[in-house]
C-alpha cells in the first residue's frame, strides 16, 4: 500500500459506524449512487439533487441523513453534473508507521470515484466499520479553497450514549448516560 493510501486511511476517515460488493448505477436524474461496505452492512449514498449530499445507513437503518458536502474553489463554478464514475475494491495489508496492537492493518473497502463537470472529483469509500470521502481535482496549477462544507445530519430520533462525569474525577469505566441528539 502506498503512502498516499495510508495517509488517506489515517487522515480522512470521518466516522466509524460500528455495527459481495454492491454498487448501483451512476447517479442519473436525481437518483442516488450507492457504495456498500465489503460485508454489505454499511451503505453510503451520494445524492446530486437538489444539491450535493450524502447519507449513510447501517443494516438499512439511517445513521446519517442527507448531509450537505461541497468544496468551493476560487473562480470555479460548483459542479452541476457527474461526468464519470470509476468503482473499485481494495483488499490489502500494510504495516503501520506507528506501532499498534496488530503488526499489520487490513485495508478493505469499496470505492467509487466521481468526476464532476467542473474538474473536481469526490472519492467515496465504504469500509466494514466506517465511511470516508475526500475531494480531488484535475485542475492545473494551484487552487485556492474558499470554503468546504462537511456536515453530519443525524436522524431526528438518533440516540447517543456518553460518559457522564461528576466533578473532576474520571473513571476508566464510567457510567453512561443515554440521550437523544
Amino acid at each position: 500500500m502506498n503512502r498516499l493510501n495510508r495517509h488517506f486511511v489515517r487522515s480522512y476517515l470521518l466516522a466509524a459506524f460500528v455495527a459481495g460488493v454492491a454498487f448501483s448505477g451512476v447517479s442519473v436524474a436525481g437518483e442516488p449512487s450507492t457504495v456498500s461496505s465489503p460485508d454489505g452492512r454499511i451503505a453510503a449514498q451520494l445524492h446530486t439533487e437538489p444539491r450535493l449530499t450524502y447519507s449513510v445507513t447501517l443494516d438499512a437503518t439511517p445513521v446519517l441523513v442527507r448531509s450537505p458536502i461541497g468544496l468551493e474553489l476560487r473562480g470555479i463554478d460548483p459542479p452541476t453534473r457527474i461526468d464519470s464514475v470509476v468503482s473499485r475494491q481494495e483488499r490489502s495489508r500494510y504495516e503501520p508507521v506507528v506501532p499498534r496492537k496488530h503488526r499489520e492493518i487490513e485495508d478493505h473497502y469499496n470505492e467509487r470515484a466521481f468526476t464532476f463537470d467542473n474538474g473536481l472529483g469526490l472519492v467515496l469509500r465504504v469500509y466494514d466499520d466506517g465511511v470516508a470521502y475526500r475531494w480531488t481535482t484535475d485542475l492545473e496549477g494551484q487552487q485556492v479553497v474558499m470554503n468546504e462544507t462537511a456536515t453530519f445530519e443525524f436522524p431526528s430520533d438518533a440516540r447517543v450514549w456518553w460518559p457522564r462525569s461528576e466533578g473532576l474525577q474520571t473513571s476508566h469505566d464510567p457510567r453512561l448516560a443515554e440521550t437523544t441528539l
